[in-house]
Order: structure tokens, then C-alpha cells, then sequence
């Protein structure tokens, strides 16, 4: 069955990391469906960057002391990465849902451009199949050299349809947080 693709959340638990930041936000609203924000968004955001956001494999969790390592947003963890997959230019459209595995976390809803999906699905099928070029699964939005969000991805083929980018850490992107990314691909 091919539903829309969903990146699965990876969380600070899942990494062995805890944080107690997540119990410091407010809950957001409870929708009644999962559905596009209508309330606008009162923020400051970036010109659009779409080159600036990346898409790269995982290769380890690392510390970030390590010189190798890039920095992080998710609590205390910083990551080897491989080389760039593909990079925002490759999106055709980013919004801003309610939506994630409870329905009610900020997400970006993605779609990859008909001419970018062979490029990307060769990045995404890696991670799925933990090949050496992923062997975590994992693949990192990167923005601006710092990783926001580490879904693991569990499909092949996820760029053949529109995919979610959730935040990492428990509870996923905080509204503000979701409508920058968004913002940064050119949605």
C-alpha cells in the first residue's frame, strides 16, 4: 500500500540522549484533523534558501567535539555525515501541517521535483536499506551546516510522493521552527 510517505521521528530517547527542553513548550493546539495552518505566522522569516537546506546519510553519531562532526539542534548530539544527496533546489513545495505520528506535531510536508526523484531516491533507498553509503538509516536535514531534523527513513522510493520533515526531538518542531524551514526551501 502507498499512502504519502512519512519520515519516521527519530527522538533524543532513540539516540540516547534525553532532554527536559520538550516539557518547557507549551502543547500546540489540538486540531480535530490533521490540516494546513490558516493563522499567519507573526515571525521574522529568512529570505528563501532552498541550496542551504541539504539532505545527507548519516554515516555515525559522533561527539561534538569531534572535528569532524556536524552540529546539532538535537539535544547534545552531533553526527558524521556523508556527502550531500540532494539539496532543497530539488523541492517543488514545502507547507507547513499539523500532522507526525500524533497528528498534532509541526511538520514540513515536502515534494521533490518529477526531474530530482531518481537523485533523491537513490539518497533515501540507501538509508533504507542501510548500505554502506548509510548504514545508520538515517538521513540529516541540514540547515546552514546544522543538522535539524535525523529521520530514519524506512521507505524506498519516498521522494516518489510528498514526504514530512518532522523536528528530532521529542514533540518535533515548535510552529516557528517548522514555518523557517519552510520558509528556507521556498514554501
Amino acid at each position: 500500500m502507498r499512502g504519502a510517505a512519512v519520515l519516521a521521528l527519530v527522538v533524543a530517547l532513540a539516540l540516547g540522549a534525553c532532554s527536559d527542553a520538550a516539557d518547557d513548550r507549551a502543547d500546540p493546539p489540538t486540531p480535530t484533523t490533521p490540516s494546513t495552518t490558516t493563522e499567519p505566522y507573526t515571525g521574522s522569516l529568512p529570505e528563501p534558501d532552498p541550496a542551504g537546506i541539504t539532505f545527507q546519510p548519516v554515516l555515525a553519531t559522533a561527539p561534538c567535539d569531534d572535528a569532524d562532526a556536524t552540529t546539532s539542534l538535537i539535544d547534545g548530539a552531533c553526527f558524521t555525515l556523508g556527502p550531500v544527496g540532494f539539496d532543497g533546489t530539488a523541492l517543488t513545495s514545502a507547507e507547513v501541517v499539523q500532522g507526525g505520528a500524533a497528528g498534532t506535531e509541526w511538520v514540513v510536508t515536502v515534494e521533490v521535483a518529477d526531474a530530482e526523484r531518481d537523485g533523491a531516491n537513490a539518497t533515501f533507498d540507501a538509508c533504507a536499506t542501510d548500505a554502506p553509503e548509510c548504514p545508520t538509516g538515517q538521513i540529516a536535514v541540514v540547515d546552514d551546516g546544522v543538522v535539524v531534523s535525523v529521520p530514519q527513513v524506512e521507505t524506498e522510493g519516498l521522494a516518489d510522493e510528498a514526504f514530512l520533515i518532522s523536528g528530532s526531538r521529542l514533540g518535533g518542531f515548535e510552529r516557528a521552527e517548522a514555518e523557517e524551514l519552510a520558509a528556507q526551501l521556498g514554501g
